[in-house]
């Protein structure tokens, strides 16, 4: 009986442990940026060559790479033949390729996730929650439309610390979903800043979907 009782103390215990912001428990996830700057996908120091020794040769290949307004710069893509897994890489030295200066999910769904659980489609209010209170981010339709602008000293900025002269480490952009109220998303439109607590903002409710990251 004594037994029996021990038994069922471990799986109480168990079912209460907290648990992995999701989706990084998952089994099929790939750490982008992982807690320790170690176990990050592509470091700072890397190069293509030291890229093809870790991940091998045919799971790196130089190609063209979308920096926006529809105009392409040559660099690196990980994992070409697998699109939850594709990477977009921009090199500092594009002749080397060294020196990495950006990373991007190049593709959706993606495997790949932001420490402490962010990844392509993450919300706002999922955002809000990670990030233990409300951040800014730009108004929608226009060049920087979505794009986070600061954490406002929320948890996130811990995580994802701000680089000196004000470059982030990690870049997200948000937007409404397809078929949004109109004026709604009229409410939160234009070149200046909003914050994620804003009434329309939260009734929107945008997502994720552009990510990338300055190599650590």
């Amino acid at each position: 009986m004594r037994t029996s009782r021990l038994w069922l103390l471990v799986i109480a215990a168990a079912c209460n442990r907290p648990q992995t912001p999701s989706p990084a428990s998952t089994s099929d996830t790939s750490w982008l940026v992982a807690s320790l700057p170690a176990r990050d996908a592509v470091h700072a120091s890397d190069s293509e060559a030291s890229l093809r020794a870790r991940y091998g040769d045919s799971n790196v290949v130089a190609g063209d790479v979308e920096i926006g307004e529809g105009e392409t710069e040559r660099g690196t893509i990980l994992f070409p033949g697998d699109a939850s897994r594709r990477l977009a890489i921009l090199w500092t030295d594009t002749l080397r390729r060294t020196n990495p200066r950006r990373v991007a999910i190049d593709a959706t769904p993606t495997r790949w996730i932001v420490f402490p659980g962010v990844t392509i489609g993450t919300s706002l209010a999922e955002l809000e929650r990670l990030n233990g209170r409300p951040f800014r981010l730009y108004g929608f339709h226009f060049d920087y439309a979505g794009t986070v602008d600061s954490w406002e000293g929320g948890r996130l900025d811990q995580h994802w610390p701000t680089r000196p002269g004000s470059s982030h480490f990690v870049w997200l952009r948000l937007r409404p979903d397809s078929g949004a109220n109109d004026d709604l998303v009229g409410k939160v439109t234009g070149d200046r800043v909003f914050s994620s607590a804003d009434a329309a903002m939260r009734q929107l409710n945008p997502k994720v979907y552009d990510l990338f990251v300055v190599p650590r």
